[in-house]
């Protein structure tokens, strides 16, 4: 009961179907390899084989990725998902030649506008153009294919590295070995002193790897700044908005709109630390520190009910989505050995449907994330009906629907909430928020003046801690105690150890607060805003954030747009403050 079914996929691995996809998917990559050979000329018929090719070899890896995947989050200790998705990367590295020779191919179609006449090859125009826009940056095939090879046993070991020392290393907590997660989840403890020892030994913990850590990630950022060179980009940040399809003026007026806001979540900051009984700022220990805590206890039910109630408020299309995936066994609720914590939506365009791990706590916060997760099976929903190539959405979007469906659930929640629930909610709200806008900026000022110093020199631990303590002063200011930072912030965030997904930290910043100004456009317009809403959401996988912005009725690359998404969280963080000025 409360476990997800995956037989819209496969019914497991004995299955006939898993098995004879594992074939048909040889047979697929032989035949793009053999397509690969025979790219003499541009034509419409071409084109289309090569389109197909990709759509339908595109759906059978991702229904065997999301099935061993899904079924591995679950079940990490069954070493069958493993060794099947092992045997999976195997099969899929054999097409890596052909798919750089057809990138090379469709990159250098110089009459677009002609095949564009055909409908099929008109569904996939935006595709086809971003593939030709980006001709400058491809080396050629034999490169591609060569480099793909070596990072094999270049840098994707260092990622691997990184990740297998976190996962695998304890350090001590009050004479007992702990791992990294647990002692960092320990923040949210209700008990200040568990908190503040927690941090402590987390901070002397991190001698242990420091080096190892500090190697790998020069080894990464070394390697980014490389192939930036080699492929012409200005910097590490042009190749990350290219490929989130922005414009560096866009992400210039997000983050001057969030300059300008951080007094305010200072502010915020220092309320809370004197709640606590601080006097010079929060300590880094205290961010996370619970304030108070509802008596009031969430079933299953009563979260599925709360969720569905209030997302028929915003439209029936929304409300029908979730219900569906309550009747249809979509999420797999609750905490289990083997199972990974936290939680995710994946969405599965190839079967129109999504699956969502969850590790409910009968919480309101877990009512929150159930809202969270189900705004990403709504965006799936909403894009479904694509050709396979055009499913794809950049990471500043892909938060989008998810934050505006826990806007629907949380504001509804407050409308009934007692004293102590509503300081829960917005105290979780703001706290989030406060990780998104301030945090983040930190982690990308932080990640920018790692690739800029690499350029010249190795950085050592204590260089890295340097810089980050630097990048946490600018933003977070006199809000935290400045004598109780964490200088090891680069150590414990996985993000930075991606060769392929540098500055992976302002999309967060970008989705959050895309999603309130929608909120607000929401609440301007009323029901008229619903359906520019849900058309907006099924173009966000074909179109620049840009001109996303625009179908939504907003402008994303002016500050006055992100300032009055701002505007939402600071009102909170006023509501906040005058709701506790008195105390808890």
């Amino acid at each position: 009961m409360h476990t997800w079914n995956l037989d819209s996929l496969y019914s497991g691995l004995d299955d006939q179907k898993f098995i004879n996809d594992k074939v048909l998917l040889t047979e697929k990559i032989d035949s793009l390899n053999a397509l690969a050979t025979s790219l003499d000329v541009v034509s419409v018929e071409k084109v289309t084989e090569v389109l197909t090719s990709r759509n339908e070899l595109n759906a059978l890896i991702r229904t065997l990725a999301a099935f061993l995947s899904l079924n591995e989050s679950v079940d990490a200790a069954n070493n069958a998902y493993k060794s099947e998705l092992g045997q999976l990367m195997q099969t899929l590295a054999s097409s890596r030649s052909a798919q750089a020779i057809i990138d090379q191919y469709l990159a250098n179609i110089s009459n677009l506008d002609e095949l564009l006449n055909d409908e099929y090859i008109n569904d996939h125009a935006f595709y086809l153009q971003e593939i030709i826009d980006r001709k400058k940056y491809q080396l050629p095939a034999d490169q591609e294919a060569l480099i793909a090879k070596i990072n094999i046993n270049g840098v994707n070991n260092w990622e691997d590295l990184y990740d297998y020392i976190t996962a695998s290393y304890t350090m001590d907590y009050n004479g007992e070995p702990i791992t990294l997660t647990k002692v960092r989840n320990l923040a949210y403890s209700a008990d200040p002193k568990v908190r503040k020892e927690a941090y402590e030994d987390e901070i002397a913990g991190y001698k242990g790897i420091e080096d190892a850590l500090a190697y790998s990630l020069n080894s990464i950022k070394g390697h980014v700044n490389t192939m930036v060179e080699l492929r012409g980009y200005e910097d590490a940040l042009e190749m990350t908005l290219i490929s989130s399809r922005m414009q560096r003026s866009t992400l210039d007026a997000l983050f001057g709109a969030i300059d300008a806001s951080l007094p305010k979540f200072r502010a915020y900051l220092q309320h809370k630390a004197k709640l606590l009984g601080h006097e010079n700022g929060l300590p880094f220990y205290d961010l996370f520190a619970p304030l108070v805590k509802s008596e009031e206890e969430y079933t299953i039910e009563k979260a599925e009910s709360m969720v569905y109630d209030s997302f028929k408020t915003f439209s029936d299309d929304l409300a029908n989505l979730v219900q569906r995936a309550f009747d249809n066994n979509w999420i797999d609720y609750l905490p289990r050995d083997n199972k990974r914590g936290g939680a995710f939506c994946s969405n599965l365009p190839m079967i129109k449907e999504s699956r969502v791990l969850h590790n409910f706590g009968n919480d309101l916060g877990s009512v929150v994330t159930l809202a969270h997760e189900l705004g990403h099976a709504y965006h799936g929903h909403k894009i479904e009906n694509h050709h396979m190539l055009n499913t794809g959405y950049v990471m500043p979007i892909a938060e989008t629907a998810s934050n505006f469906c826990e806007l629907i659930l949380s504001e509804a929640a407050l409308k009934t909430a007692s004293r102590t629930s509503k300081i829960e909610l917005l105290e979780n709200m703001i706290s989030d928020a406060t990780q998104v806008i301030v945090d983040i900026y930190s982690r990308f000022l932080f990640e920018q003046s790692v690739l800029d110093a690499r350029h010249n020199q190795f950085l050592s631990a204590d260089d890295l801690k340097a810089l980050m303590l630097d990048a946490q002063r600018k933003t977070y200011g006199e809000g935290l105690d400045q004598d109780v930072m964490h200088p090891y912030m680069w150590a414990c965030k996985g993000h930075y150890y991606s060769s392929g997904l540098n500055f992976y930290n302002f999309p967060y910043a970008y989705g959050a607060l895309f999603s309130k100004g929608l909120y607000a456009k929401y609440l301007e317009e009323g029901e008229s805003f619903v359906s520019k809403y849900e058309n907006m959401l099924a173009h966000t996988t074909i179109l620049s954030t840009e001109d996303i912005g625009t179908l939504a009725g907003v402008d994303v690359s002016t500050q006055a747009f992100w300032e009055s998404s701002l505007g939402m969280l600071t009102d909170m963080i006023d509501e906040f403050m005058e709701l506790t000025k008195e105390g808890l």
